[in-house]
Order: C-alpha cells, then sequence, then structure tokens
C-alpha cells in the first residue's frame, strides 16, 4: 500500500511538472538552492519624491478590518498581532498574509482613525526589525506597497521614516519577483513595482518602473483572454485583477502617465463587460473555481470605481453570453439565469485555483440562488480544502467517486479533463447548450461526460450522457442553496421554494429515484452553511442517459 501511494505520488508529481513554463521550473530550483535572505534587505534612503499632475481618485473598496488596539477581523476570523512579530500565529497562513496586506488603510473609516492607520504603519516598521518571513513574501509585499501609497495618495500622511520603509520594500519585491508562480502574482508584483516607480524619483525608483512595466505589457495580453476573462477563470480573482488594473488607471492619470494606459483602459473595459454579463441577479459572482464571497470588491462597487474614472464598456447586452476563450455561457430569460462551465480548467501552467468542476453549472430562480457550487472556505493542503475542489461539490456529474480532474496538494492539478467544443443553438425563446470532457479516460476506458441545457421560458431540461463501456458507478449532484426550501413530492419529483415565495419542481426523468442529501455552502472564508443536495446515485451499464427538468408555471 505505502508503494502504491509513492508511486501515485511520484505520477502526480511528474504529471503536474510537465505543464510547467521552464521559468517557473528554473526559478523553483533556485529558490531551493538559494533563499530569499531577508536579513538582506537594503536600507534606500528617500530623496525625491514625483510631483502629482492629478489628485489620486479616491473610493473604498475594503471592510474596515483592524479595531483598536491591535485586534483584526479577517477572513471572518478575529486575531492579534504577536508581541513577537507583526503577525498571529495562532492563524492559518492566508489569514497571516491578509494582516500584512494593510488593506485597512484604505477602507471606508472615520477621518479619526488616520493617526490611528498610521500608528499601525509604525508598528509594523519597528517590528519588521525582527524580519517577519510571512510580511516579507513578494505577494503581500506587493499588496502592501499598494496599500501605503494609496494611503498616502488619499490622506498625505507618510513621512520620512515611512517613505524609507516603502522604498526598501519595493527594492526588495524587485530582486524577488514571483517568476516561480507566474499569474496573478506576477501582475501584483509589476503593479506594486509601478506604484513604487511612479512615487519615487532616482535611478531605482525608474529601474522599478520599467521592470514593472515590462511585465504589465506581456501579462496584459497573456493573462487577460480576448473575451474580457482572466485566465485563471476565476470570477473571484477577475474582480481582484480588475481592481488592479483600475488602480494602474488611477495612478498613470495622477502622474499623467500616458504608456501602458490606453491598454490598461481597454482590458478594464473588457473585464467590466465580463464581469456584468457573469453575476447573478444578487449582484454577486458564480462559484466556478476558487470563488467565495467578501474576498474581492463587488460588481457594483467596482462598475463605481470604473465610473469614477471616466471609463465606459462597450458590452451590450444579450440573452446569452459566451465566453469562447475562457468557456463559460450565461443564458437568461424573465425568470432564471443560468451559467455554464463549458472549458478546461485554466492555463496548463498556473492552474492553482481551478477545481474539478467540468460541466457544472448554477440556476437563480426569480432572482434567488437556485443550483450552485459549493464554493471554498479555505485554503492549504488539508482534507476539506480537495473536497471542495472535488467534483462532487459541485453540481455536475462524477464516475466511481473520481474527480473529473485531479486535484491535489492544495493548489496542484495533474491529469486534467479535457472540454470539446461548446454547441449553442438560440432560438428565440428557447436555448440549448452542449458540451463534453474526457476526465474520466483511462488507457484502456475512452470514457466522455456529455451534458446538454435547454432553457426555455419556464422550464430548465438537463440531460447527462455518460459515453463509453462497462459498468460504472454514476453519481449525480445538484446543489441546492441554503436559503431554499425542498420539500420531496415522491422520489422522482420535488418542490424548491425559494425565499422571495416563488416554487419551481425538480424531476428526475429517468427510472432512478433521486434522494436528498446534507451538504455544505461556502459563502466565505471560514464560512460553512448546513445546506442539501439533490441526488442521483446508481451503477448501470454504459452508456448511460439521464434527464431532468426544472419547471415552475409561466
Amino acid at each position: 500500500m505505502a508503494i502504491s501511494r509513492i508511486f501515485d505520488l511520484i505520477y502526480k508529481y511528474i504529471t503536474t511538472i510537465r505543464f510547467l513554463k521552464f521559468i517557473q521550473v528554473f526559478y523553483r530550483v533556485k529558490r531551493l538552492f538559494k533563499k530569499p535572505k531577508i536579513k538582506n534587505i537594503k536600507h534606500i534612503d528617500v530623496k525625491n519624491i514625483r510631483k502629482k499632475s492629478y489628485e489620486w481618485t479616491k473610493v473604498s473598496l475594503r471592510n474596515k478590518s483592524f479595531f483598536e488596539p491591535d485586534k483584526f477581523l479577517l477572513l471572518n476570523h478575529w486575531g492579534t498581532i504577536n508581541p513577537d512579530s507583526w503577525t498571529d500565529p495562532k492563524q492559518s497562513h492566508l489569514w497571516q498574509y491578509n494582516q500584512n496586506y494593510f488593506d485597512d488603510l484604505n477602507s471606508d473609516f472615520d477621518h479619526n482613525d488616520i493617526d490611528a492607520k498610521l500608528n499601525l504603519i509604525d508598528t509594523w516598521i519597528n517590528t519588521d526589525k525582527l524580519k517577519n518571513s510571512v510580511g516579507w513574501e513578494p505577494y503581500p509585499t506587493s499588496i502592501r506597497i499598494v496599500n501605503w501609497i494609496k494611503f498616502h495618495f488619499n490622506h498625505g500622511r507618510l513621512g520620512k521614516i515611512e517613505l524609507q520603509s516603502l522604498a526598501s520594500q519595493v527594492d526588495w519585491l524587485s530582486q524577488n519577483i514571483e517568476w516561480h508562480i507566474l499569474g496573478n502574482h506576477l501582475l501584483i508584483n509589476a503593479k506594486a513595482l509601478i506604484f513604487g516607480g511612479l512615487l519615487f524619483e532616482g535611478k531605482n525608483a525608474e529601474n522599478w518602473l520599467q521592470t514593472g512595466l515590462s511585465i504589465l505589457t506581456k501579462e496584459l495580453r497573456e493573462q487577460f483572454n480576448f473575451d474580457g476573462m482572466h485566465f485563471e477563470k476565476s470570477f473571484m480573482y477577475h474582480a481582484l485583477l480588475l481592481e488592479d488594473l483600475l488602480d494602474l488607471i488611477n495612478i498613470f492619470k495622477v502622474y499623467d502617465f500616458k504608456k501602458c494606459r490606453l491598454e490598461c483602459e481597454l482590458t478594464a473595459s473588457k473585464a467590466m463587460g465580463c464581469l456584468e454579463a457573469f453575476c447573478h441577479p444578487d449582484g454577486e459572482i458564480p462559484f466556478f473555481n476558487d470563488a467565495t464571497f467578501d474576498v474581492a470588491a463587488s460588481k457594483d462597487s467596482l462598475l463605481k470605481y470604473f465610473h469614477l474614472l471616466n471609463l465606459r464598456t462597450d458590452s451590450q447586452f444579450a440573452k446569452t453570453k459566451h465566453l469562447v476563450n475562457s468557456g463559460y455561457v450565461r443564458s437568461i430569460n424573465l425568470s432564471a439565469y443560468l451559467f455554464c462551465d463549458v472549458g478546461d480548467i485554466g492555463p496548463n501552467y498556473i492552474p492553482s485555483h481551478a477545481h474539478a468542476d467540468s460541466l457544472s453549472f448554477e440556476l437563480s430562480f426569480f432572482g434567488n440562488r437556485l443550483i450552485v457550487n459549493s464554493g471554498i472556505s479555505e485554503y492549504g493542503q488539508g482534507v476539506e480544502r480537495l473536497r471542495q475542489r472535488g467534483t462532487g461539490a459541485h453540481s455536475t456529474l462524477r464516475i466511481n467517486q473520481k474527480n473529473s480532474s485531479d486535484v491535489w496538494g492544495g493548489f496542484r492539478v495533474a491529469k486534467r479533463a479535457r472540454t470539446t467544443s461548446c454547441k449553442i443553438q438560440d432560438k428565440g425563446s428557447v436555448v440549448k447548450i452542449e458540451a463534453s470532457h474526457d476526465g474520466y479516460r483511462t488507457c484502456l476506458s475512452k470514457t466522455i461526460h456529455k451534458r446538454a441545457w435547454e432553457l426555455g421560458e419556464n422550464y430548465m431540461r438537463l440531460n447527462d450522457q455518460v459515453i463509453g463501456k462497462g459498468n460504472k458507478k454514476v453519481e449525480i449532484n445538484f446543489h441546492i442553496h441554503p436559503s431554499v426550501f425542498i420539500k420531496e413530492i415522491n422520489k422522482k419529483k420535488f418542490s424548491l421554494e425559494v425565499p422571495s415565495g416563488e416554487i419551481c419542481f425538480f424531476e428526475s426523468l429517468s427510472e432512478i429515484d433521486l434522494s436528498i442529501k446534507k451538504s455544505t455552502f461556502h459563502p466565505g472564508f471560514n464560512k460553512t452553511v448546513n445546506s442539501h443536495l439533490l441526488q442521483l446515485n446508481c451503477e448501470i451499464n454504459l452508456p448511460a442517459s439521464f434527464d431532468f427538468v426544472i419547471h415552475w408555471d409561466g
């Protein structure tokens, strides 16, 4: 048994590594032998601050998280500053990251709290002599640099000591860019270097600026698909990266800096149109891949920021919208919003936030979430993290209790499901969406999962086909939002009542019964809400077909 586990782990590593870019492998190997030495951080003497051409456009996109004298509310957990380092060792690594972001500096707080915010910065600087390793990792360093500079733009309260610390952080970041990770981390690194390079003047600042611009120019084209979606295919990260684009446009305007500004504006326009189109009627994102609430700013907040910068989208309303490059489809009518995942899991070399959720979907009914994916409540490498990334936590089909893509290790994916091209038929009152994937293939079997959705004026029909040979255990899960009241009418028919009072009926049109199972829903980090799912579970000879319908009064 131990030997089989070893071979399985070796297989996962080989299958994962083969998708990486050479630059990722090179820098990961380099870090094994030469890790960044935080004690070697240089003191950068601040001489000149660049003169602004215009004022910073102020907007608050974060909730207050710091409460005097030393208490933080982050990721729905309370914590404190450790006397020996600027972090709380009792909290998760992600929580410690957030503690070092300093998002609170730009929250919607009372003007009388400015001195308290400045004291918070000084506390970090004084404790910084201990060189807290979490706080000096490139990702939280990048976010902290931006937040300190935005605070300075808004309130003008950073003095010589704070500015010198800020310059040292930017210089440190410039030598520790996350080439071993790439993706959204690299874009955040570039943003921070640009912010530092524009704030300060001098040779160092110019080097930071040019490095940041060089990365930004390349990564904008790499990371944002032509359809406007961020390439990691998480709407939560899409919203976070859209905010980063808006911040960059904002600082380019402050210094009347033309280079890269137009490209940022064009990218932000597409990204904003994408986010507007792919939110539920409640204004919040669907839970595909790593996604939950209270991490990224809301669509409405980002839209307000977008308009304050005098930006406009060229997106036009359409009943059905297909993100061809990213693999998402949204179709709506007067009663329902349908969101379908019909694409591959994400960029091959960085599927860190990917879930095994191929052909999953979400459905809103009369403005209320009805069918959902489960969301996330934690990062790391625990069993619960793997379960939340797994196929069973999503509204889709799985075979033999396996995942459609081999998610493992918290942020890794070995074997990946390959999705065929999506077919859409729009006949006015009826829209049909069809796609398939081969995530359950083996060397001896070419098992295919094919799914078709049909959205009419007062119904949604679903057909699942499993194409292949042999006897298989098939499980189809429909996760129900916790606010929905479920009532069994018979083993094949259930009523679903949403909070606004409307009722629809969920029916299995196949011979196999449905059952109600307990489940969980995760609307935030460290948040778990009890919920239910409707499940079809059987052992059957392939090929097999299953039909379902959700219908309501017209």
